[in-house]
């Protein structure tokens, strides 16, 4: 049994025992299940982490807009008062109750200033000028009057106030006479900048929830005085906006539109509140203060149910449930995979001894055929060899038999080529054998050394002399094959080359050249000879084929053995019909 089969078999045996090792789960199986579900649970809170940042991230943005839109709201307010106090300076620091009307009804203040409970003038009237500010105020309107009473030495009586309907109750109520009204306009009076006051509640404001005043002071310079006492001697009044607080939020921060409710409070008064829509425990909740013109809100900001339907991510449950499911999938998987190693087993088991008897059977064979094939070419080779000295020696004493000499010869000629003839038959069948069966080491070889020999070798061949061989393989390629195979498959190309000439044209020749891609070498062998009938070239490769018997005679078995050695070498060869003759290209692999 051949060395080659032995280790065919020790090989399946090896693989057989591999399969039988892995038939089962193993550590590493259940490693692999144990690791990727704690990626899932890991890839899970990830995720949670994740969504709630991101839902931090987005209550922290809900909280900036919260108190951006209220600042941004109060500065527009601002920007109304300083409108009005404008208009005041362009009439030489003096208004009355029908210009202020007009200058009301076209500025369209509830429409521009959603928030706002109006706009007004308050002004400052020292005690020995009471009777001529209301001598002067009542001609317009004979039953204006300032209310409450009180023991200052000052008054600040809202004199005009539009819309007036909704704020008649406002109409001559003198800031001096409570202290977050006073404090707050003495204040602006005094530093010259836009004041709100604290907590209080309007008149005009039926359900009595907590609003604020917002005053602008004017002066009658034109410029602001830049000390204290020129501020508190040149005030004229302030221009002022009411403001209910429920309305102002209403007007500023639509609840709608966020996701969080928010309380404000000032002093720890409640200023407004939307406790009823709070959660017991709100996601995330903060408070913040900010300085509102001279007073200090405290915004409590937490998130509310419309929030958590917002910002609830499904994300950490379907990577949950994604991972279970490729957690089951795989223990699925090893468990089929177990189970089919079983079988894997069971069935290479019966497949390698079917294989091992076979193999026995198939080695046998070959090993008879080649035997046959020895033999056969011996018992026909030595008749043959005694054949043609048996010629040789009758063609000597020919002298002798003048007579029949030309007969005798033409027989003996007759003879000696159909001995030729059988004899090149037998060496086919061994070269066959040889391509098939011997052994050929693969070898590093020069390609050009091998092509010398091989025209030295066929130099005695009829037309050598006519055929022009040139040589373009320069001579330090190499190459690593089997050195048998490739030294038969060009030696039958080059001798076809010189055989099947084409006697009818001038000269012949044989190109021999290469070229040379990343895996392969590829050495061409073009000639301008007979060349291969069309109808034939698919038939080029196999046995017994001679497409030009009259022009030289042979076994047909050629191209046939290139071919078979070309398997050996794995490598390839093609033909290709030029017009002019023939090219075939061998293609070897470069990593044999």
């Amino acid at each position: 049994m051949s060395p080659q089969f032995d280790n065919s078999i020790e090989k399946l045996n090896n693989e057989n025992k591999d399969l039988q090792k892995n038939a089962g789960l193993h550590w590493y199986h259940w490693l692999i299940i144990i690791a990727s579900t704690c990626l899932t649970l890991y890839a899970s809170h990830i995720t949670k982490q994740q969504s709630e940042n991101n839902a931090f991230s987005i209550f922290q943005d809900q909280v900036q807009k919260v108190i951006e839109q209220v600042e941004e709201r109060m500065g527009k307010y601002e920007m109304a008062l300083h409108s009005g106090v404008a208009i005041i300076k362009a009439h030489n620091n003096s208004t009355n109750y029908s210009d202020w009307k007009k200058y009301s009804t076209n500025f369209r203040i509830e429409e521009k200033y959603p928030g706002i409970n109006g706009i007004g003038v308050i002004y400052n009237v020292p005690k020995d000028k009471l009777s001529e500010y209301l001598l002067k105020e009542r001609e317009q309107r004979p039953d204006y009057k300032i209310h409450p009473q009180h023991d200052e030495d000052e008054y600040w009586p809202i004199t005009y106030v539009e819309p007036e309907e909704t704020n008649l109750k406002a109409i001559g109520l003198d800031m001096a006479h409570e202290t977050n009204r006073y404090n707050a306009i003495k204040k602006a009076r005094d530093t010259a900048t836009p004041q709100v006051t604290g907590p209080i509640t309007l008149v005009q404001d039926k359900q009595k929830t907590p609003g604020f005043l917002f005053y602008i002071p004017f002066y009658t310079s034109s410029d602001i005085p830049p000390s204290l006492e020129e501020r508190r001697e040149k005030i004229i009044g302030a221009v002022y906006a009411p403001f209910i607080f429920d309305k102002l939020i209403k007007g500023t921060l639509r609840e709608d539109a966020r996701s969080v409710s928010i309380k404000i409070s000032d002093d720890d008064i409640m200023l407004y509140s939307e406790i009823e829509n709070f959660m017991s425990q709100p996601k995330f909740s903060t408070r913040e203060v900010v300085e509102i013109y001279g007073r200090k809100w405290t915004f409590d900001i937490v998130t509310n149910n419309k929030f958590d339907v917002y910002t609830n991510s499904k994300k950490p449950y379907i990577v949950l449930l994604i991972g279970l499911f490729i957690e089951a999938l795989l223990i699925t998987i090893f468990i089929v995979l177990a189970r089919s190693n079983k079988k894997a087993v069971a069935f290479a088991n019966k497949m390698t001894e079917s294989y091992r008897k076979k193999t026995i059977l198939l080695e046998t064979a070959n090993e008879e055929l080649e035997e046959f094939a020895y033999r056969t070419s011996h018992d026909l080779r030595s008749p043959v060899l005694s054949a043609q000295s048996l010629i040789e020696m009758i063609t000597e004493e020919l002298d002798d038999f003048k007579n029949k000499e030309e007969v005798i010869r033409q027989c003996l000629s007759h003879a000696a080529t159909s001995l030729e003839k059988l004899s090149t038959l037998i060496d086919d069948i061994l070269n066959i054998t040889k391509a098939t069966y011997a052994d050929d080491e693969t070898t590093k070889i020069n390609i050009t050394n091998e092509i010398n020999q091989t025209l030295l070798s066929i130099n005695n061949l009829d037309g050598y002399s006519r055929i022009y061989i040139q040589n373009n393989v320069p001579d330090d390629l190499n190459i690593t094959t089997k050195a048998n195979a490739f030294r038969a498959v060009i030696n039958n190309l080059i001798s076809n080359a010189v055989k099947y000439q084409d006697e009818a044209k001038e000269s012949s020749y044989l190109k021999i050249y290469y070229t040379q891609t990343k895996e392969s070498l590829l050495l061409h062998f073009e000639d301008n000879g007979l060349g291969i009938p069309k109808d034939q070239q698919e038939k080029i490769f196999q046995m017994f084929k001679r497409f030009h018997p009259k022009q030289s005679f042979g076994s047909g078995l050629g191209l046939y053995i290139v071919q078979k050695s070309c398997r050996r070498m794995n490598a390839e060869i093609s033909y290709h019909d030029t017009g002019q003759g023939s090219l075939f290209t061998l293609e070897l692999p470069l990593n044999a």
